[in-house]
């Protein structure tokens, strides 16, 4: 494990136009990727830097969440989402849900919500990857053809998906 790098190095790292960040509510660990397979989490409290998620994904990492109640954080792309523990920073499982590529994540409490290019909207249940819900066949008012859900947020009373 490497120290922590100045915050000028870490803005360094994310400079590009396909970075994808989360950070904990406190703002003590920030988790990026910038346009790979790959995310590295910067934890402002151990002064740690860690690469993770080498060969987890098999596309680059198209968004990242945390889920603090659960303590870890996920990564989603290709057709998968990973779910890592958020101290150690070890792979927990592989969700496959999606049949296409998962553009977005969101976690929280017990359940991992998450759309992409499948026109699809899963809910899952955060403990063991098992689908508890699916929406699909979201269409678009303007065209009325199908539509990618592209980006999703779930709180304890409400998924909001566009």
């Amino acid at each position: 494990m490497e120290p922590a790098r100045t915050l000028h190095d870490i803005c360094a790292f994310a400079h590009s136009n396909n970075v994808r960040a989360h950070a904990t509510p406190k703002g003590t660990v920030l988790i990026v990727s910038r346009h790979s397979q790959n995310v590295k989490v910067f934890n402002q409290e151990t002064e740690e830097t860690r690469e993770v998620a080498s060969g987890h994904h098999t596309a680059t990492i198209t968004d990242i969440c945390i889920n603090v109640n659960r303590d870890v954080f996920l990564t989603a792309g290709d057709d998968s989402i990973c779910v890592y523990d958020l101290t150690t920073c070890s792979l927990i499982r592989t969700l496959r849900n999606h049949t296409d590529t998962v553009l977005s994540v969101s976690s929280c409490e017990d359940m991992i919500v998450s759309g992409g290019m499948d026109f699809q909207l899963l809910v899952s249940n955060i403990e063991d990857g098992s689908r508890m819900a699916k929406l699909s066949g979201t269409n678009s008012r303007v065209t009325g053809n199908q539509t990618w859900v592209s980006k999703v947020v779930a709180t304890p009373e409400f998924i909001f998906a566009g």
